[in-house]
């Protein structure tokens, strides 16, 4: 947007739509599957840390018609693994509370599942591409445990059970700031 390219939001919650609304961006509320597209095409659609939320059967066919020639989808997800405290000091304090395994997936099993949604692509007429950029980043205890929370596994937690687990990793970040080793990961299907 800041280089004059238009752009819309297309969010399935209306108080998220409304956070792009008040930064200038409009937003339509709709699910991808549902949203009414006008007979509009792109040159660029993203997904970013929202592919799970979509119907992949139905959006990538979708996807096929909505990008103009040499169109572009992009899917990102981020990696954060905390180095200090480590993650595994982390996740030992997280095991009473949370499924540590299903919130810090294998990293196999991660790569599995981006190969299969990469053919997934390929078979419906796209040229695939993945790629992974890497950084530090340090932040502090409170600002990471905020990220942390917004996570599923530990958002829908009941509220006592919430406190608790918060307290406990607070407990072992300690005065610390939290180290992260950090990563982008890219699917680039072109058409």
């Amino acid at each position: 947007r800041d280089r004059g390219l238009d752009v819309l939001v297309v969010e399935p919650d209306a108080a998220m739509a409304e956070v792009a609304r008040a930064s200038g961006v409009p937003a339509e509320v709709a699910t991808f599957e549902e949203w009414d597209t006008a007979g509009c095409t792109y040159d660029l659609v993203t997904f970013g840390q929202s592919w799970h939320w979509v119907d992949a059967d139905a959006a990538v066919p979708r996807l096929a018609g909505l990008l103009n020639p040499g169109g572009r989808v992009a899917l990102l997800w981020n990696k954060l693994r905390p180095t200090t405290p480590s993650n595994e000091e982390l996740r030992a304090a997280s095991e009473d509370y949370v499924n540590v395994d299903a919130v810090s997936a294998d990293p196999t099993r991660a790569e599995s599942a981006l190969a299969a949604l990469g053919e997934r692509f390929t078979a419906a007429g796209f040229t695939v591409s993945t790629r992974e950029d890497s950084w530090t980043e340090t932040q502090p205890a409170g600002r990471w445990l905020d990220l942390v929370f917004t996570y599923s596994a530990h958002s829908t937690l009941p509220d006592d059970r919430k406190a608790a687990l918060r307290a406990a990793l607070a407990g072992v970040i300690g005065d610390r700031d939290v180290q992260l080793g950090a990563s982008t990961i890219a699917l680039i299907a072109q058409r």
